[in-house]
Order: C-alpha cells, then sequence, then structure tokens
C-alpha cells in the first residue's frame, strides 16, 4: 500500500550502499562515517514514517537497530583487522537476522501455512460433529477448534463447522481420511488473505463547484467525473423520513480511526477493539463511504451530511494486513448480528477451491439478516471467478476503474462475475489514520465507493435486497469496452423513480 507522489525506494540497494559505506569506513578508519550511515538510515524511516508503510517503517527501524549494533561493535576495536573480522561478522550476522525479520513479519498470526494447513469441515447435522470430535480427540497432531462461529440465529449451518489444524506434511492422508468418513459433507482449506494494492503515483487535482465546503474535495477526481454536487442536490430533495434506525455500513478490514476529524461524526463503533487502525487501508475505506460532507473538513463523499447513514467498523485483519478465511467470515457474521445495512470487503485471494461453501454460507446469513455484501474484486488483472470472497454467491463484486475511466489494469475482470460492477480505484484520495489524507489504487477503493452509495439506498428503503440494488446499479450503468460502469446519480434517479 503506497500512497501518491512516493517512489518506491530500491530497499535492496540501498542497504548494500549502507554496508559499503560502513566497510569504506573501517578500512579508512573514518568514524565520522558510521554517524552518516545511522543518519541515512534515520532519513529512511523518516521517508516511510511519512509517505510508505509500516511495513516498510518495521523494516528501516529494524536495520537501523541492527547497522547501529555493528557500528558500535567496531568502534570498540582497535586493530583494523579485528575491526574488519568483527564488521565481516556483523553483515554475516545481520543479514541472517534481517531474513529471519522477512519470515517473521509474513507470520499472519495464524498458523504458518508452510508448517500448519488448516481446514474447514463440515457436517451433516451438529450430532455427527460432536460424534466426530469425540472420535478424534485424541488424535495426534491435530488440532481442533469448535465452536468456530457463533451466529446469533442457528437454522444456518455455521455453527455446522469446526476448523481443524495439521501439519502439512501429514494432510494428504488426513484429508483422505476424512473424505470418505460419514457424517462428513464438505472439506476446505482455510485460505490465508494478505492485502496487496498496487502503488499509487499521482492524484489528479479537479475544479469542483463550490457548493462543497470540504477543502481537499477538489484532489477527488470521482467529484467532478461522477457529478457529486448534483448527486448531493437530488439527495436533498427526497429526505430521508426519520424512522428511528441508521442505515450502517461495515468496513470489514484493519480497524478503522474512529477519531479520525472527518469520519468521527458518521461512526458509530462496534468493539472499541476495532476503533484504530495501524495499517490505514480500514481508514481510507471508511472515508470513501462515508466520509462527512460540508464539514469544511477533508474530503466529500456520497452521504449527505443530516442523512442516517453511518460507518463502522469490524477488524478482520491483523496490523499487517493479514487475515484468514475464518477471521473474515467471523466478521461478515458479526456485522450481520450488528444489524449492518451493507458489509463492505475490500480484500480476499485466489480461491484455492472450485466452491468455497463456507464463505457461501456466511453471505446467505448475512443477506436473510438484510445485508447487502459488497467485495473487491482484487489486483491481479486476471478473472475474478477464481478470487475469494469475489466469487461467492449473493456478493456484489467491484472491478476497479482508471481515471479515463477504463478498468484499470491490474483489476480483475469481473464480466463472469454473476453481479458485476467497474468503479473508480485508482488515485483515490481519502482518509488516513491521524487525521491524515492519502491517495491509493486498487478495487479496495472501489469497493467502498458502491458501498457508500448502496448504503444511502438502504437509508431510504431498509429492505432493499441484494438483487434489487444491483438490478438498479446494473440499468443505470453506463457501458464502455464491454464493461459495466457504475454511475451514482442515474443510480440514484432510477431508485427514487422506481422504489420510492
Amino acid at each position: 500500500m503506497i500512497p501518491a507522489f512516493t517512489i518506491a525506494l530500491p530497499h535492496t540497494l540501498l542497504l548494500i550502499s549502507y554496508l559499503l559505506l560502513l566497510v569504506y569506513c573501517v578500512i579508512k578508519e573514518v568514524n565520522w562515517g558510521y554517524y552518516l550511515v545511522l543518519g541515512l538510515i534515520g532519513l529512511e524511516c523518516y521517508w516511510n514514517y511519512a509517505f510508505g508503510t509500516g511495513d516498510n517503517l518495521l523494516h528501516s527501524a529494524v536495520d537501523l537497530m541492527a547497522i547501529g549494533a555493528i557500528s558500535f561493535a567496531v568502534t570498540l576495536t582497535k586493530h583494523r583487522p579485528l575491526r574488519i573480522l568483527v564488521l565481516m561478522l556483523g553483515i554475516a550476522g545481520f543479514f541472517g537476522w534481517h531474513l529471519q525479520f522477512e519470515k517473521s513479519a509474513n507470520d499472519n498470526s495464524v498458523i504458518n501455512q508452510t508448517e500448519h494447513a488448516e481446514y474447514f469441515i463440515e457436517f451433516v447435522s451438529k450430532e455427527a460433529l460432536k460424534k466426530w470430535i469425540a472420535a478424534e480427540s485424541n488424535t495426534e497432531n491435530l488440532t481442533i477448534n469448535y465452536p468456530l462461529f457463533s451466529p446469533e440465529d442457528l437454522s444456518f449451518q455455521l455453527d455446522e463447522y469446526v476448523l481443524v489444524s495439521i501439519p502439512t506434511d501429514l494432510s494428504r492422508d488426513f484429508l483422505e481420511r476424512v473424505s470418505d468418513q460419514a457424517g462428513i459433507l464438505h472439506v476446505e482449506l482455510n485460505d490465508p488473505v494478505i492485502l496487496e494494492m498496487p502503488i499509487t503515483h499521482s492524484f489528479r487535482t479537479n475544479k469542483v463547484s463550490k457548493s462543497f465546503n470540504d477543502p481537499y474535495v477538489d484532489k477527488q477526481w470521482t467529484a467532478e467525473q461522477y457529478k457529486l454536487d448534483k448527486f448531493h442536490k437530488l439527495a436533498e430533495k427526497h429526505r430521508i423520513k426519520s424512522q428511528g434506525g441508521v442505515s450502517k455500513i461495515a468496513i470489514l478490514d484493519t480497524g478503522v480511526d474512529a477519531q479520525h476529524e472527518d469520519l468521527k461524526e458518521n461512526y458509530v463503533s462496534t468493539s472499541n477493539r476495532y476503533d484504530v487502525d495501524v495499517k490505514g487501508h480500514g481508514t481510507h475505506c471508511a472515508g470513501i463511504a462515508a466520509a462527512v460532507t460540508g464539514n469544511k473538513v477533508g474530503i466529500a463523499s456520497f452521504i449527505p451530511r443530516a442523512a442516517p447513514v453511518k460507518v463502522t467498523s469490524v477488524k478482520v485483519l491483523s496490523n499487517l494486513g493479514m487475515g484468514s478465511q475464518k477471521s473474515i467470515i467471523s466478521g461478515i457474521i458479526k456485522a450481520a448480528d450488528e444489524g449492518c445495512s451493507v458489509i463492505s470487503l475490500s480484500l480476499g485471494g485466489i480461491s484455492s477451491d472450485s466452491k468455497e461453501k463456507a464463505y457461501a454460507e456466511a453471505v446467505k446469513y448475512a443477506n436473510a439478516k438484510g445485508s447487502i455484501v459488497i467485495v473487491a474484486a482484487g489486483n491481479s488483472g486476471r478473472d475474478a471467478r477464481n478470487y475469494s470472497p469475489a466469487n461467492t454467491k449473493g456478493v456484489i463484486t467491484v472491478t476497479a476503474l482508471d481515471t479515463l475511466m477504463h478498468k484499470a489494469d491490474f483489476g480483475n475482470d469481473v464480466s463472469g462475475i454473476e453481479m458485476g460492477i467497474a468503479a473508480p480505484g485508482t488515485s483515490i484520495y481519502s482518509t488516513f489514520p491521524n487525521d491524515e489524507y492519502k491517495a491509493f489504487n486498487g478495487t479496495s477503493m472501489a469497493a467502498p465507493f458502491v458501498s457508500g452509495l448502496v448504503g444511502l439506498m438502504k437509508a431510504y428503503k431498509p429492505d432493499l435486497k441484494t438483487k434489487e440494488v444491483y438490478a438498479l446499479l446494473q440499468r443505470s450503468a453506463t457501458r464502455k469496452n464491454n464493461q459495466l460502469i457504475v454511475d451514482p446519480l442515474a443510480a440514484l434517479e432510477l431508485f427514487f423513480r422506481e422504489q420510492l
């Protein structure tokens, strides 16, 4: 996840440069060079703090500590040959530490899939499930997690799943054994999920109607492209009749900065554990969906300031942007049970199974509770049918457009998806933790663009169903290069004509 104006620093090249400078300092006995190296790494830390990501900052901080330790050890050694030896040992140790750090940074706090495999097992009944657990509870190297999900409504099959963990080298034999066992309906891998986003190089500045007092609206190219001023004027003509309820948009992500200056007025908390965001990805999505409009701060969204539409957070990804199918399904159930009108998922990964029933069951549960699930298509430039939860039945799947209104090169193709559409996903300027604002690329940005629009529709008509919403989006969409492109103003006009 790289913001606007950031040029990706060649980290490996910088490391080599630092180490060569250290070697020069030792050979020439130039003590001031050590401070220069530490100063340069400190500058890289600041660069990554200001313009990069938490992951890059962590990398630079590790480098600073390691090279600082090497420099200190070298300066304590008086004889040049011994200094060179200490330096070489230090460099070897540094690279070993660096490789170990890389490995641990990629650990998802879920069981490492290279050492252990995790599988969902669905049973025909709760009785069959309990019988199987009793029979397998003493099996060596097998860890059973149950209850796995805790939905309010037990009429669905979500309480008939267990999660098992087994060493990878034993997983094939285990799968062969359980596939023939009575009472088991389905077995599938608990897929890991890791956020991956293309680089943003810049954002486009536009002339926008003076009807907005949000100072950064000129950095939102979508405001001009989608006639955001006319959209708000249309919404103002159709005041939402207060029914005491609120349309909530749930951002299932890395958390949301609940105290952000341009979000807090529109934010409601589901749990204070979800109200912080180290990574920044969830906060960025929340701003696209429901930043406060007309408050003389930050950016604008589709949500009128007085509308009973709020954004909330369910944290399903770690601070490094990692999660699993289990954490996401649990989040979907949580959001549905909290009565969220829209569940926005800017995440996913390659589907390991042709039919992932656990995702489908979770979406079915959410739909039955009145939630519309909107999912990012993925950023690999491939077919979204091979990515989940983008390929899950019952979701609206959103790919990304560039600033020229063409499908972004990185956006997965949704033409084979039952309910697929495209929305802006490049150079999207939005909220970032600590009252900051940044521009990112990704279908991650396109999904909350649609989620905000749908959240507003649900405020007018709470019982609106997924297929009704998609029909509105589809019929009002523009078509370009065989791509359905969401048109929020046309969709809202059609909604007012036909649904109210």
